[in-house]
């Protein structure tokens, strides 16, 4: 049980349509300077394929630290949604850097006695806290001020199209 919930994890985190949201949802004011936008673009088609669920722990470490960077970036408008995204996915990291865990090693778990307690009990919170979120919801939120605000489609780019700015 607790593998499978470490590998949901990483599959959510690395590559369905949670990562979708967190990369691909989100804008920025051209009058900031446009970091948040081009985090967006810059992040999009590279995460665009990582919907197969088959993602490498490098991959999604990286997606974790690109979800916290474009929150960072995020304008008011919709910081709340990245935040209610990214706060669960840092936790998580964090409950890996005190147990001196590796996405590689969660990947590489044989059994139980592979996962420290306390990873396992954060990748259940992590499952937990996402399963709450109205992610529809924080998508359209998202999607609709990356097309607003930075002339991002972001369903497109999913697609393999391109995206205008």
């Amino acid at each position: 049980m607790i593998l499978g919930i470490v590998g949901a994890v990483v599959v959510l985190v690395g590559g369905g349509l949670l990562l979708y949201f967190l990369v691909f949802s989100g804008d920025d004011d051209e009058s900031s300077g446009g970091d948040y936008c081009s985090l967006l673009e810059d992040n999009a088609e590279k995460f665009a394929g990582l919907t197969s669920g088959d993602i490498d722990p490098e991959t999604a470490e990286e997606a974790v630290s690109v979800v916290h960077e474009i929150r960072e970036a995020a304008p008011d408008e919709v910081a709340d949604e990245w935040a209610s995204i990214d706060d669960p996915l840092q936790d998580f990291q964090q409950a890996l850097d005190d147990a001196g865990v590796t996405w590689e090693d969660i990947q590489q778990a044989q059994g139980p006695d592979d996962v420290p307690e306390s990873v396992a009990t954060a990748a259940e919170q992590l499952f937990s806290e996402f399963s709450q979120l109205d992610m529809s919801a924080i998508n359209q939120t998202i999607d609709d001020h990356a097309q607003d605000e930075c002339g991002i489609d972001l369903q497109e780019i999913e697609q393999g199209g391109s995206s205008d700015q």
